[in-house]
């Protein structure tokens, strides 16, 4: 580098310079990451009915067909 008053010291602040400025523009080039999910305040609605009575089972539908007949009679 045959250039008058130009020493090493020169060569090195720019270069120092150019590769900080090269590093904060890839920085910047990257998207941030996503925000945080906020915590989950709502309660499905399923969760909230109450639980199905298992002791008695549900009517077939011949049973309450049935029960209707004889009803009428």
């Amino acid at each position: 580098m045959n250039v008058d008053g130009l020493t090493r010291e020169n060569v090195a602040s720019h270069l120092q310079k150019y590769r900080l400025y090269i590093k904060r523009t890839r920085v910047a080039a990257t998207p941030p990451p996503p925000p945080p999910l906020p915590p989950a305040t709502c309660v499905p609605w399923f969760a909230a009915k109450p639980p199905l009575d298992t002791a008695t089972p549900p009517a077939r539908t011949s049973d309450a067909t049935a029960n209707h007949e004889t009803m009428r009679l």
